[in-house]
C-alpha cells in the first residue's frame, strides 16, 4: 500500500492509500465526486486524507508528512529531520 497526494479539478488536495496510481485516482474520483487533475506519490501519508489503508493487525498508518507539497512526487523524505520532532 503507497500514499498519493492528489490535486483535483476543484482545486482541493487530498492524500489517498491506494495499490497504484492508477487506483488511487479512481478512489479519489469517487470519494470526491470530482475529476483529478494530478496524482503524485507520497513517502509517507498526509493530512487532509480521503481515504486511509486499516491494516487487520496494525491498524491505520498516521499521517507522518507534514509537507505533503514539498513531498509529493518523491519516495522518501527530503527533509534532514522528522517533521513530527
Amino acid at each position: 500500500m503507497q500514499s498519493y497526494w492528489l490535486t483535483f479539478e476543484d482545486g482541493k488536495k487530498s492524500c489517498v492509500d491506494a495499490d497504484s496510481e492508477y487506483d488511487a485516482e479512481v478512489i479519489g474520483k469517487h470519494l470526491a465526486n470530482c475529476g483529478v487533475k494530478a496524482v503524485r506519490i507520497l513517502p509517507y501519508p498526509a493530512s487532509p486524507r480521503l481515504h486511509a489503508y486499516i491494516h487487520p493487525v496494525y491498524g491505520k498508518t498516521p499521517s507522518f508528512c507534514c509537507s505533503p507539497e514539498k513531498c509529493a512526487g518523491k519516495t522518501s523524505c527530503p527533509s534532514n529531520r522528522s517533521c513530527t520532532e
